[in-house]
């Protein structure tokens, strides 16, 4: 391909072109999106943390009423039973 004078200089000016055309866009600039949670929340969030954390089984419990089964020493009032089976259905239906 054989290149004279016009021709060059129409390259290099479209060449130009395209390079203020590239400097002149100006990216926006983006912001990062911010959360800012209250004092409470903060406090909230620690709480649910520590709970997720904390052993959902109390072995020393468990152990101790496995021993006094075992033994024949667990007993079971029916009356406190009862009682709290009744409380638990008011509970959910008020």
């Amino acid at each position: 391909m054989k290149v004279n004078g016009s021709r060059m200089a129409k390259l290099i000016n479209n060449y130009n072109k395209d390079q203020k055309n590239k400097t002149n866009k100006v990216e926006p600039v983006k912001k990062k999106d911010q959360l800012s949670l209250s004092d409470e929340m903060q406090h909230l969030q620690n709480v649910k943390e520590k709970i997720d954390y904390s052993p959902q089984i109390r072995q020393e419990k468990v152990t101790k009423l496995k021993r006094e089964i075992k033994q024949g020493n667990y007993n079971v009032n029916g009356e406190e039973i009862a009682t709290d089976i009744l409380d638990k259905i008011v509970d959910k239906r008020v």
